[in-house]
């Protein structure tokens, strides 16, 4: 392929860039074709023109195709990126197949959740039988000496640990429909799938501060409505949901404030 040249100047403008534009523009034209209803009827005439310009830069690389694709690629991006969050890049890496060694060492985003969720359920579970033995097996009328100092240091560890790992299970959750959702419309994007390790951490810490403040017990079920919620399921929705309960401790903070500040609140 002959690189794209300034016709008055004769210099090499980015012919490294045709091979990715023509690829990103190719997998766009092709998704409107399978997809009728993603350009409303009066812009129906982008896609025509993105075809063109796509058969124009790749019989002649020139500058002024190059422009011209660009410019029409643009055109349409605008629309379905603005509607579905789908462009030629996006569909491209949600088709891309996941490196071996990536997935393993939880580098890849598509994977990680997943992971990490499995290994939180699996260990939920050790936990869950744990607790429910650990006053048998740790019963001081029958041990003594050092399985005692242990029965005394695993009863309130156990009570932390369990609603912090059914909150990054909710987390967990959250980030596999987030992600399936992006995957199903071909509009997955590496580069805006930051902070699901964060965002687990979050999930976890909400779980056990959702805990402490309404289970003081942290054994017994409150109601709400016609439904009863334990210490665990409470943990799991505070971590399925950490901004919502983020907002609400929020809003809790700020009226705090204001009433020790002496300030009004508002009826």
């Amino acid at each position: 392929m002959t690189e794209p040249k300034d016709e008055k100047n004769g210099c090499n403008t980015g012919a490294e860039k045709i091979p990715n534009l023509l690829r990103e523009s190719n997998e766009l034209a092709v998704y409107i074709s399978r997809h009728g209803d993603i350009l409303p009827m009066h812009k129906i005439d982008s896609h025509k023109e993105l075809l063109v310009a796509i058969s124009d830069l790749e019989s002649s690389p020139t500058q002024e195709n190059w422009t011209k694709l660009h410019l029409a690629y643009s055109a349409v991006t605008t629309i379905t990126y603005a509607t579905k969050s789908v462009n030629g890049r996006t569909i491209i890496e949600t088709r891309r197949k996941a490196e071996f060694w990536r997935t393993i060492t939880f580098q890849d985003p598509r994977h990680r959740p997943v992971q990490i969720g499995v290994i939180l359920f699996v260990l939920a579970m050790f936990l869950e039988l744990l607790a429910a033995r650990a006053a048998r097996i740790f019963d001081p009328t029958v041990i003594s000496g050092y399985w005692v100092c242990l029965a005394y240091t695993l009863s309130p560890l156990l009570t932390f640990l369990i609603p912090a790992v059914w909150g990054g299970i909710g987390a967990c959750i959250f980030l596999m429909k987030k992600l399936a959702d992006k995957l199903f419309d071909q509009a997955f994007d590496s580069r805006k799938v930051k902070g699901d390790v964060t965002r687990i951490f979050l999930g976890s810490m909400m779980g056990v501060i959702v805990v402490v403040i309404m289970f003081p017990g942290f054994s017994e079920a409150i109601k709400v409505g016609d439904f009863s919620f334990g210490p665990a399921s409470a943990a799991f929705i505070a971590g399925l949901g950490v901004k919502p309960i983020y907002a609400a401790f929020e809003s809790l903070s700020e009226e705090l404030a204001r009433r020790f500040s002496g300030g009004k609140t508002k009826d």
